[in-house]
């Protein structure tokens, strides 16, 4: 497959926009961006100005951001209790450390230096040192460190401060003089600067650390790079910063990242919250030989953060990058290794295959597979998220006994008094054999940039009303073979319909009796 390579001119502007808060300096850049070239529809040779406008016109977040996720952080952990029968222990599992999501801060910051996003401090003594001093004391380090650098807040992957410096101090400059990334007439002015300090809203204080340092460094260096004559009639035919395409690199941003978490993973820790949350577990404590340390060591939710709940679970050993339908927080809640804690959902749910989704997302950016715009996954159509909702199906036939069954539910509009063309929900598990019942929390379901999938997120549960519920069961085990397996028409066998309100919780669920013909 082809790699398709922008040029910096291209990609670097996009960068600068890419974060989604920043300061007020940095507002103001963008602004004046926004005011170049207005039509950029034939960008052959185009010019650094009309390339910013063309990928910042290109540039829209996703329908929803990370920040509009907060009512998540307390539905996840505070509700469902109670949707599973079937919870008890869960077996500590084997720890092992990840890819460096901590930062270390570069020990070359010069005291008394302050320096603030897009807003930068007057010169200081040590920027009048020698710029080839500067460079191989504060600049080369950050090249050559181990950690993260500020970069990786906004950007998950595809994205270094690194990709921007060269080994050669005359290379690196004038490649990025060439780029427009520093201006020798007003070096503070200098779009590097403003790209290195532009921050989420929720910066991690060690993260800042970095960045302050980051901008003294670069900041110092390009002061003293300036009024050298031998650097700026400096010249250069490398390109610096990233390769990627500017689609590739906004599917790894943060934001992106963890609200992918939150609608596909994050939403579900309901069903969890009581083994693995530190503030409902403590009661494990002495209780069937669990130690202190085997309670922490399945503690891998951090409440009311997603964020760190996601790197909690990366750095536990409960997502395997390298095989993700094998990780633990995926083959364990689907009952597919042993788990103290019995099944919560099953291979062929919409919640198997929303788990699954992601952590293959998620491990594809982390190991670098995405170098074109075809190698992303599809957009999905439709947004799940499971409700606190019960429906409980009663009387099915002795056939279909221990079977995967799922139901879609279609509302009735109360105006038109047509079954709407897209489900409301759906549920997934197996029927009770012996009690020949299902029962199952269901997932309300929208298409995804739909008004009635904001309305879900914000509380996901079916507002009062007629339901049509069409009933599959996977006689076949399909689902079996292929945990991916969808249920379609072939597998549909009845239909039934409710009305009325629906309450949230495991009792009293909403019951409706299977259907006595399709027997």
């Amino acid at each position: 497959m082809k790699l398709l390579r922008l040029s910096v001119l291209v990609v670097l502007p996009l960068l600068l926009v890419s974060c989604g808060h920043e300061s007020e300096p940095v507002a103001e850049s963008q602004h004046e961006d926004a005011q170049t070239v207005s039509d950029h529809s034939h960008h052959s040779g185009a010019t650094d100005e009309s390339a910013t406008q063309h990928l910042h016109d290109e540039h829209t977040h996703d329908s929803h951001s990370a920040s509009n996720h907060g009512q998540h952080d307390g539905h996840a952990v505070a509700s469902h209790e109670g949707h599973n029968s079937e919870q008890s222990n869960h077996p500590a599992p084997s720890p092992h450390s990840n890819h460096g999501h901590s930062a270390k801060v570069a020990p070359h910051s010069t005291k008394g230096e302050v320096a603030h996003a897009g807003k930068l401090t007057k010169q200081t003594a040590a920027e009048s040192a020698d710029a080839s001093a500067i460079f191989a004391q504060r600049i080369l380090p950050i090249l050559k460190a181990d950690s993260s650098s500020s970069c990786t807040q906004c950007h998950f992957a595809g994205v270094e401060l690194r990709d921007f410096i060269l080994e050669d101090q005359a290379e690196t400059f004038a490649s990025l003089k060439s780029a427009g990334m520093i201006n020798v007439d007003q070096p503070d002015e200098s779009k590097i600067l403003k790209f290195i300090g532009r921050k989420p809203e929720k910066s991690d204080p060690l993260m800042e650390k970095v960045r302050q340092t980051e901008l003294i460094a670069f900041q110092a260096w390009i002061h003293a790079a300036v009024r050298e004559p031998e650097l700026l009639n400096a010249t250069s035919d490398v390109d610096v910063g990233t390769t990627l395409p500017p689609k590739v690199i906004r599917h790894a941003r943060s934001d992106r990242v963890l609200s992918s978490f939150i609608d596909n993973i994050w939403s579900e820790m309901g069903r969890c919250i009581n083994c693995h949350n530190p503030e409902r577990n403590r009661q494990k404590i002495g209780r069937d030989g669990f130690t202190r340390e085997d309670v922490d060591a399945i503690s891998w939710i951090v409440p009311r953060d997603p964020a760190a709940t996601l790197r909690q679970l990366v750095d536990s050993g409960n997502v395997d990058l390298d095989d993700p339908a094998a990780s633990p927080v995926l083959t364990k809640p689907a009952g597919l290794e042993d788990h103290g804690g019995g099944p919560k959902f099953f291979p062929g749910s919409q919640t198997y295959r929303n788990f699954l989704a992601f952590l293959t997302d998620y491990a594809d950016i982390t190991k670098g597979k995405y170098k074109s715009p075809r190698d992303l996954p599809a957009a999905s159509e439709e947004i799940t998220l499971l409700s606190e909702q019960q429906l409980r199906i009663t009387n099915i036939p002795a056939a279909f006994s221990d079977m995967p069954l799922q139901v879609d539910l279609y509302r009735r509009d109360p105006q038109s008094g047509q079954w709407s063309e897209h489900r409301w929900a759906t549920g997934f598990s197996r029927v009770n054999g012996k009690q020949h019942v299902w029962q199952n929390p269901i997932m309300v379901a929208a298409p995804t940039d739909s008004p009635l999938a904001k309305e879900f997120r914000e509380r996901p549960i079916l507002p009062p009303g007629e339901y049509r519920i069409q009933i599959l069961i996977d006689r076949l085990g399909k689902t079996k073979n292929n945990p991916t397996y969808e249920l379609g028409d072939t597998e549909f066998v009845a239909e039934a319909q409710i009305s009325g309100n629906w309450k949230p919780g495991y009792q009293p669920p909403k019951i409706v009796a299977f259907p006595e013909a399709s027997e």
